[in-house]
């Protein structure tokens, strides 16, 4: 960023715009370049549990929850939320059926239900859960 006086308008009027002090106006006039803002990321509360948070899930199956209880007992002071962003992030990597299909060649194996649930009241007081074989 080049300045000359000759352009019409004062180191003063400069710093007014966005509000920065003349010395400021000045610094980065003589660099030549904007100054540009950079931070490091910050790590993450949960980062060093990861490891052990990934063998959770995928080897036990275990809810956030769950795994929530046995990280605590590890150390980690941190929130559910996060951990449970990153659990999501891992079981959408993996589909798991939900129902594993059992075929055999026909006339093989059979499956029938024999029972019949049922409810009645015990004394009208205490209701009870029937089974009984259909004739």
């Amino acid at each position: 960023m080049a300045y000359d006086k000759d352009q019409g308008i004062s180191i003063s009027e400069i710093s007014r715009r966005p509000g920065i002090s003349r010395t400021t106006v000045r610094i980065y006039l003589k660099s030549g370049k904007m100054p540009q803002y950079h931070r490091d990321p910050a790590g993450s509360m949960i980062e060093p549990f990861l490891p052990l948070v990934r063998e959770m899930v995928n080897q036990h199956n275990l809810s956030v929850i769950r795994i929530l209880e046995e990280i605590r007992k590890q150390g980690y002071d941190g929130g559910h939320t996060i951990l449970k962003e990153y659990c999501s992030a891992i079981r959408k990597d993996r589909r798991i059926p939900a129902v594993y299909r059992y075929e055999t060649d026909p006339g093989k194996q059979l499956q029938v239900n024999f029972g019949v649930l049922g409810f009645s009241t015990r004394d009208m007081m205490e209701p009870i859960l029937t089974s009984a074989i259909p004739n």
